[in-house]
């Protein structure tokens, strides 16, 4: 493999890992407004 398609290969995983990163990111904010959302219904209904 030469150095351009390794570097090629590397920018492809690099771009990989941080979408996989970036939607990480978004589940936990929904998971989160979903935790405040639920906190809020159980803390108005008592």
């Amino acid at each position: 493999m030469g150095m351009a398609a390794s570097q090629a290969r590397f920018l492809g995983l690099t771009a990989r890992k941080t979408n996989v990163e970036y939607e990480g990111q978004q589940v936990n904010q929904q998971r989160t407004a979903l935790s405040n959302r639920s906190a809020n219904y159980y803390t108005h209904i008592m």
